[in-house]
């Protein structure tokens, strides 16, 4: 990554544990900041 150039990533996720992970990952070891949304299954057949 370029130094001082900013990049945005949009990140939909199942549940809150997908959320965590991917905002582990994205933060790990880098001055950054992470979001994503949470839209659940749906359990209608």
């Amino acid at each position: 990554m370029i130094k001082d150039k900013f990049c945005f990533v949009y990140v939909t996720v199942e549940n809150f544990e997908q959320a965590e992970l991917i905002v582990e990952l994205a933060i790990k070891d880098k001055q950054a900041a992470a979001c994503a949304n949470i839209f659940p299954v749906s359990f209608h057949v």
